[in-house]
């Protein structure tokens, strides 16, 4: 992975999830289950609070924790991390060697508009990061936590009927090149993969149709077994070394026994061969986002803009009713 000798930044292993969300199923079961897998709670850190309202960062105590879970349950927060803050100032040290949770579960409610035809379609979809030291696997092998990680995410696939989910080796520049964008999926999508499990990953609600990438344990949901072909084509095929169904229509993709390797080299070939297959449900790039979000609103926009999203100029008229001037603003 030449990348790494350029970027700076910390590895780990990272676990991504998708999931349906309404205003009163906040699915927050996934984080307590997750919270499980930890021998201790070794946070000093939680930031939480509302998207609308600003979050609050605080210390951790697991009095604390539990507040802010029951207010996740019932909505009046919408977001949680928990991480450790490095008492040497050492960024890159403290993002390797430390458990990282993220989540969010805001519900799309339309402000004074009507709902649109990708409200309509995906609906609302909540999504949460963990991240955790590369000393947890092993290299070529499968890891006891490593199982302990799959086998929890197979059951809440089916449990909680999970949009997309995966688990992968993460690497996050400390000085990303842009904001809101994955610069280091772009740069290696076409040979070894790798992301920062950040950025990107927010568009939570298109993960019910679509995957960011092909990474090394894939879990899908009916609706991508459908569009790849159904179980059976995927089944023959073998895109990956393991093809594992996980019940519900629900599968598995795993390229090995564990997400580190001793030659990525040889792997890229891997990875790109199931980069191709799953080509049908691929969102990888910004301008792919950016045109399937256009197909999906038609002609359709919200009140007072033309059909080029630019805002509708209204001229004000006097008490006859002939028009005065007013200026017309563009919107991105």
């Amino acid at each position: 992975m030449s990348i790494l000798k350029s970027w700076k930044g910390a590895r780990f292993v990272g676990l991504y999830a998708s999931f349906p969300i309404e205003k009163y199923v906040q699915r927050t079961r996934i984080l307590v289950e997750l919270l499980g897998l930890e021998q201790s709670l070794d946070f000093n850190t939680m930031k939480f609070g509302r998207l609308s309202k600003g979050v609050r960062k605080t210390r951790f105590t697991n009095e604390r924790l539990s507040e802010v879970l029951k207010s996740l349950e019932t909505g009046e927060n919408d977001r949680l991390q928990l991480y450790s803050s490095p008492s040497d100032n050492d960024w890159i040290k403290a993002q390797e060697n430390q458990t990282l949770l993220s989540w969010k579960s805001s519900v799309i409610e339309p402000i004074n508009r009507p709902t649109s035809p990708v409200d309509k379609r995906f609906g609302s979809a909540g999504s949460v990061v963990a991240t955790y030291p590369l000393s947890r696997f092993e290299v070529d092998s499968e890891s006891p936590f490593e199982l302990k990680l799959l086998q929890l995410v197979k059951r809440l696939s089916r449990e909680q009927n999970l949009n997309w989910a995966f688990v992968h080796e993460g690497f996050r520049p400390k000085r990303p090149l842009s904001v809101g964008e994955d610069d280091i999926f772009q740069e290696t999508r076409e040979k070894f993969p790798l992301t920062s499990f950040d950025a990107d990953l927010d568009i939570a609600v298109f993960f019910k149709e679509f995957v960011k990438g092909a990474f090394w344990a894939n879990f899908l949901n009916p609706t991508h077994v459908e569009r790849l072909g159904g179980l059976e084509r995927i089944i023959e095929n073998r895109p990956s070394p393991i093809v594992e169904e996980i019940g519900q229509e629900r599968v598995l993709l795993r390229m090995g026994a564990s997400p580190l390797l001793a030659d990525y080299d040889k792997a890229a070939h891997d990875y790109q061969r199931l980069r191709e297959f799953l080509r049908p449900i691929l969102l990888e790039t910004p301008e792919d986002r950016q045109k399937f979000q256009m197909e999906v609103l038609g002609s359709w926009r919200p009140p007072g803009y033309d059909a080029n999203w630019k805002k509708v100029s209204f001229k004000p008229t006097d008490s006859r009713g002939v028009p005065g001037t007013s200026k017309s603003n563009a919107v991105p």
